[in-house]
């Protein structure tokens, strides 16, 4: 929890590649002491997704922000704030990058 909230300070004061790395230990951890699908490890991919958008890897935070949906959704449901947060941020980078395939594969219109 401490690396991961260290990041964010970091990743709010332009200090990204400090974030970065915090932000993968922390899932590294998290993963490790609670399971790969626990609601925590997807705190730490959105929070990891939002670097990657902030710094020009879009494809890097579709990934992240689609594994984190996939953790909220399933264990948190589609209507918990979670859920919620992470799929407005996803629509954001939607929005401001050109959708890949796997975008419109997995998501139709007005399903994200």
């Amino acid at each position: 929890m401490i690396f991961n909230n260290l990041a964010a300070l970091f990743l709010e004061t332009g200090r990204l590649a400090e974030a970065e790395q915090l932000y993968e230990r922390a899932l590294a951890i998290k993963e490790k002491m609670l399971g790969a699908r626990h609601p925590e490890v997807g705190v730490t991919l959105n929070n990891l997704a939002i670097l990657h958008r902030r710094s020009g890897r879009p494809d890097a935070a579709r990934v992240l922000y689609r594994r984190a949906l996939s953790i909220f959704t399933a264990r948190l449901g589609a209507h918990h704030p979670r859920t919620a947060t992470c799929r407005a941020n996803y629509r954001r980078l939607l929005r401001e990058t050109p959708p890949t395939g796997g975008d419109v594969a997995r998501h139709p219109a007005g399903q994200i």
